[in-house]
């Protein structure tokens, strides 16, 4: 079930957020996301964030206006559709969604790309030195 985020859903969110960035980004330094733990949970307050409950939060997407900062789902509730349900509530709200991504998490690239987001930037994601891509898509995302 989808729901919007409540302060009191921080601490389960942020563990879901630090651990998932664990495994999927485990060529960026586990230090960079210890250390950008605090000023996360600061942002999450300030963010629109709808959280996937099913026995506790299993997923959750970020948004900052149009901008997904995040689409989060424990590892084993993916490939099961949470994911697309809730870029489909995303879209709900917005015409138009961008994300970033990085080029070295392939799963997610090809998740976004089969729900028609394309890559519009390539650059150098400064903090972590990785290579990053900008995709957008509208709401005829293919779901």
């Amino acid at each position: 079930m989808i729901r919007s985020f409540e302060k009191e859903d921080l601490c389960e969110v942020l563990q879901l957020w630090l651990s998932v960035n664990l495994e999927v980004h485990s060529f960026v330094k586990e230090s960079y996301w210890l250390e950008h733990r605090d000023t996360v949970a600061a942002m999450m307050l300030e963010a629109d964030i709808y959280v996937w409950e099913e026995q506790g939060i299993k997923a959750f997407l970020g948004l900052m206006d149009t901008y997904i900062a995040g689409l989060f789902v424990e590892r084993e509730y993916r490939e099961k559709g949470i994911g697309r349900k809730l870029l489909h509530f995303a879209f709900q709200k917005h015409a138009q969604l961008t994300l970033d991504v990085y080029a070295e998490n392939k799963a997610a690239i090809r998740f976004y790309e089969r729900v028609g987001f394309v890559k519009v930037k390539e650059y150098d994601e400064k903090a972590t030195r990785q290579l990053a891509y900008t995709m957008t898509a509208k709401n005829e995302l293919i779901l």
